[in-house]
């Protein structure tokens, strides 16, 4: 129920007149719980392509520590935790945070965290951390990152970020000011979510240049 006249992605409230209130999708061995106002990937058969792109690109061994910032239901951080030694995913939306630990006990996945948070209140905390995140994943709305969250994740120094991006407008942006520090783009993969449409998501994958010597 949507008691506004805006154009929103996200109800007030939700009735369910039949059925259960949830849905449930399986990802690479993986099943989700879905609820209306929680947000997942539509176009689930690409889904896998996506997010396996974005694993592939992450690149992760037991030994990496990974921040998954707009985590939303959960499945980029639940994925990730079968590769990595820790997850920790960031979300602002209640709703989507509670699906999201639900579906780390459904499929039992025991080393990844939830954070109901902003972005960019999240990654401030996490500068006093003696063990920051060595990979982080971000997965922003179409507004993309804006420059203050940009400033306080460069400040953590991971050795890799996974940009999955739904416009490539504001990742075009974002992708130029984080590369001009010490961060390279490596590549980038076009997935065609949409069908028929000219909207794609894009996969990102920008590395920690080494350090030059004097």
């Amino acid at each position: 129920v949507n008691a506004t006249r805006a154009t929103v992605a996200f109800g007030s409230r939700d009735e369910t007149l039949f059925g259960t209130s949830s849905i449930r999708e399986v990802l690479m061995e993986r099943t989700f719980e879905i609820t209306a106002n929680s947000f997942f990937q539509t176009n689930s058969k690409q889904a896998v392509r996506l997010y396996g792109a974005a694993l592939q690109m992450a690149d992760l061994s037991r030994e990496d520590r990974v921040l998954d910032l707009y985590s939303g239901t959960g499945a980029i951080s639940i994925l990730a935790a079968g590769k990595a030694g820790e997850v920790r995913g960031v979300e602002s939306l209640a709703e989507s945070v509670r699906n999201a630990e639900r579906n780390a006990a459904l499929n039992q996945v025991r080393n990844v965290y939830f954070i109901c948070g902003e972005a960019r209140k999240a990654l401030i905390a996490l500068a006093s951390d003696r063990r920051p995140p060595t990979v982080i994943i971000v997965n922003p709305p179409r507004a993309g990152l804006n420059s203050a969250v940009i400033r306080h994740l460069l400040r953590l120094r991971p050795r890799r970020v996974v940009y999955v991006s739904c416009n490539p407008t504001t990742l075009a942006r974002d992708l130029k000011e984080i590369t001009e520090r010490d961060y390279r783009l490596a590549r980038v993969l076009p997935v065609d979510m949409f069908p028929h449409t000219y909207h794609i998501e894009c996969v990102a994958r920008i590395d920690l240049q080494p350090a030059t010597p004097a």
